[in-house]
Formats: C-alpha cells, structure tokens, sequence
C-alpha cells in the first residue's frame, strides 16, 4: 500500500523582504485508498500544502517522502516521474489546455507517462458524464462540465493519489452536487487516495478525515467542530430574524469564539 508522509514540513514565502510562514511542522500520514479533506480560512495554505504534496513546489524545511522516497533528494527529471506515475491534480481554475479537445486532454497525460495500465480515455470520460463531449474544447463545455473534464484527466494516468484544489469552489450548487457525487463515486470505487481542499463543510464531512489548516498547522477536526458550526449558524439565524444587525454580529461573534474554544482535537 502507497503512503505519503511528512515530517515537521514547513514552508515560508518572503515577500519584499518580509517572511511569511504559511505553515509550521506539520507532521502527518496518509495511505492509499483513504480520503482527506482541508478546510481552513482563505489564505490559510490550503492550496500550499497540496502544492507541496503533489511535488509542485519546494518546502522550506523538514521532509516529505512517498514510500521510501525524500522528495529532497529527487531530481527535476525525478520529480516529475514521481508526479505522473502517482499524483493526479485537478487545479482550482482546471487549467485545461484550451487548443486541445477533451479527450485529447486526457490523452497528452497518457503520452507523457507511458504507463500499461492507463484507463482507457472513451470510458473514462464516459464514466465522468462526458459521453458527448470527446471532441468538444474547453472553450465549448459549462463549468461542470470542465470540471468533469479536469478529474478525468487527473485520472488519466491511474493514479495512486488524487489531490484536488477547490473542485466545486466555482460552481454553483447544483453542479457543485454533481461533482461531489462524482468525487464520492470515485472514492468507493477506485482504490485511490484523495486529498481535497474546500470551504464547503459538508462536502468535508464525507470523506473519511478532515484537517483544518490554522495558524500555520495541520490540526485534526472532529464532530465537535461541524457540531460547533451549526449551533452558531442555528443562533445566527434566530438573531438575524428577532434582533437588529449590531447585537446579530455580536453575539455572533461570541458563540462563535465560545464554540471553537471547546471542541476536543
């Protein structure tokens, strides 16, 4: 079974000679087959963190191994090996490649990688919803639909892992479902590791695990926190309805710091 691991992982950005630590030794473990959602304040290190999982940027200090492997001591040519043999991505804003058509999309990651036991693209696409789109470009899919197309081409190279930044943070709710039931589909019937950034609570609620990325660590959130959520969304409610703005963010502000000062890690 393929494991991802890091040890006190830290990753600083300066910025106009300012040091910004967006995260502090974090230390975890995951296996494939599990599925993991982050959650966390925009600008946390969300996006940072899986950069840093799927070997597309440098960390600052501490390691990351997959298996046996130091991603320190990987070279470029290394690297991407690494990347296409076990990672797929699907970025926040798809990146799709716009002069190429969906299924060819899919099949430069192929080209690339040379694996044997690559999926086949027509049942792949078809198995994402997009049984009428091979030939169609980016240009002339809905935003579901190029999203569906990002995951099949993260999963074009039969990947042991799936790392996914924001995969519905662009759509609107109804697609936004579609695509969760996607993801899910795919978590029970793949035997692939799934990482996934979102501010969608309930969509983290159903993968197996969620962490929560704040001040710089990776912590572990449990029901207390989704609990926690939805006591102040309930009192934000009744405050909305039987008080004027001012005490409504007030007390507001009050549960909500109550509420998070509480739940067990």
């Amino acid at each position: 079974m393929n494991k991802i691991f890091t040890e006190d992982l830290s990753k600083t950005f300066i910025t106009d000679g300012f040091k910004n630590s967006v995260l502090r030794n974090i230390n975890f473990s995951m296996s494939q087959g599990e599925t993991w959602s982050i959650i966390g304040a925009s600008g946390c290190g969300k996006s940072t963190f899986l950069h840093l999982l799927a070997k597309l940027d440098d960390y600052s200090s501490g390691r990351i191994f997959f298996n046996e492997i130091n991603y320190s001591d990987l070279n470029s040519d290394s690297s991407a090996s690494l990347r296409l043999d076990n990672f797929g991505f699907v970025y926040q804003f798809h990146h799709l490649l716009e002069d190429f058509n969906a299924f060819d999309n899919c099949k430069i990651v192929q080209d690339l990688n040379n694996k044997k036991n690559n999926p086949n693209i027509d049942e792949l696409l078809t198995s994402v919803g997009l049984k009428d789109k091979f030939k169609s470009y980016p240009y002339q899919l809905s935003g579901g639909e190029k999203q569906r197309l990002a995951i099949a081409r993260a999963l074009s190279n039969n990947p042991n892992f799936l790392i996914m930044d924001e995969p519905t943070g662009n759509l609107d709710n109804k697609t936004s479902k579609l695509i969760q039931d996607l993801i899910l589909d795919i978590s029970h019937n793949r035997n692939i590791g799934i990482v996934l950034a979102t501010h969608d609570l309930n969509f983290a609620n159903m993968m197996d695990t969620t962490y929560e990325i704040f001040d710089g660590g990776l912590r572990k959130i449990n029901e207390w926190y989704f609990y926690c959520r939805w006591l102040v969304y309930v009192a934000s409610l009744n405050l909305f309805y039987n008080y004027n703005f001012y005490f409504y963010w007030k007390i507001l502000d009050v549960t909500r710091k109550t509420c998070f000062s509480l739940w067990p890690r």
